[in-house]
């Protein structure tokens, strides 16, 4: 959908759906109101296609990926992606990657081998306790970036320098033709 300068929008998308995520694009920095909206059940059922699925996180209450994604769902789950964040399942059905948790109000694309439909494991204890990380920094000084809309990830299993591996916090940088990407 597009908002035309007259204030009428056009396109395909003619109502916003609560099982589905999606990406606004505007000019500035501001805030977005949805009036008359209805915050999504935390027991909602997707309707996954194999592929990729733009969808919502139904919870205000950030929540570790392990934990919201039942073991049930392993079989069809490839991994996801987030704004400038991935993560992936590995065979031994742990997730690596920066993407460590979902937040709510936030969209996330899910990497699926097959149809089937889904549910965050969100529980009525879970939603009283809030496990977003704080004090975490983003970046070594110096080394900030601008986040491009054409993105790759990489999943590293293990760095050596000297035969030993990095310790728990070393940073991995990444550049092309001088330029840290």
């Amino acid at each position: 959908a597009n908002l035309l300068p007259n204030g009428t929008w056009v396109g395909s998308l003619g109502e916003i759906s609560e099982s589905s995520g999606y990406w606004v694009k505007v000019e500035d920095d501001g805030n977005i109101a949805v009036s008359d909206a209805i915050p999504s059940d935390p027991n909602l059922v997707y309707s996954i296609h194999s592929g990729a699925n733009l969808i919502s996180y139904p919870s205000d209450i950030s929540m570790p990926i392990g934990e919201a994604i039942s073991n049930e769902y392993s079989q069809y789950i490839n991994g996801f992606i987030g704004e400038g964040q991935a993560a992936s399942l590995l065979p031994n059905g742990s997730w690596v990657g920066s993407l460590t948790q979902f937040d709510g109000n936030k969209g996330y694309w899910f990497k699926v081998n097959a149809d089937f439909d889904f549910s965050f494991n969100i529980d009525d204890g879970d939603l009283v306790r809030q496990t977003n990380p704080v004090n975490i920094e983003k970046y070594p000084y110096g080394m900030d970036y601008a986040q491009s809309i054409n993105q790759a990830f990489y999943f590293v299993e293990d760095v050596l320098i000297n035969g030993s591996s990095i310790e728990t916090g070393s940073w991995i940088l990444a550049y092309n033709d001088d330029v840290l990407v």
